[in-house]
């Protein structure tokens, strides 16, 4: 189960019923266009009045990011730092205060276009059994390499065994549209 699918969940989710338990039940937010700072501040309305409290991450796709930094360059201020030979502008993140707090803003690729997320990252967990790792279960770890059956090849395995989960779903926010 991932973000998109805990964020949004109404139903059933961890053995939990969003209908019954309404704190367990995200938020949407219906964007409507392109992505603007006054959307995001807007979208952490339903959050905040149902507990949220703490910093949050916004994840959006690499398009929305686009538009968000190039709003915030146009309201940069020149200083005594200007030079009419080179200027430097941009952002790799975004960074304010708002009515829970801090509010990051990242842009993610893998983050589809049309969505964005917004959660609490200490109410997030990796939770299970192994972490990646490319050693065969119970061997010595030396068999890094495999002969391909059929094919003159070797290969790798990659093994995991590790989900997300949200320890608070009505304090995240996915956005669309």
């Amino acid at each position: 189960t991932g973000l998109h699918t805990i964020v949004s969940n109404t139903g059933t989710l961890f053995n939990i019923a969003a209908g019954t338990y309404s704190l367990w039940q995200g938020n949407t937010y219906a964007v409507g266009g392109a992505l603007t700072f006054d959307k995001l501040t807007n979208s952490l309305d339903g959050p905040t009045n149902r507990g949220l409290d703490e910093e949050v991450c916004f994840y959006v796709s690499p398009g929305a990011w686009t538009d968000l930094m190039n709003e915030q360059a146009a309201l940069r201020f020149y200083d005594k730092t200007y030079s009419s030979k080179e200027t430097d502008n941009g952002f790799e993140g975004i960074k304010f205060h708002s009515q829970n707090g801090m509010v990051r803003i990242k842009p993610h690729i893998f983050v589809p276009e049309g969505f964005a997320y917004a959660f609490p990252v200490s109410r997030m967990q990796r939770l299970g059994a192994t972490d990646i790792t490319f050693t065969v279960p119970g061997s010595d770890g030396k068999e890094f390499f495999y002969q391909l059956p059929g094919n003159a090849g070797y290969g790798i395995r990659c093994y995991t065994m590790q989900a997300l989960f949200c320890e608070t779903p009505a304090r995240a926010t996915l956005l669309s549209g």
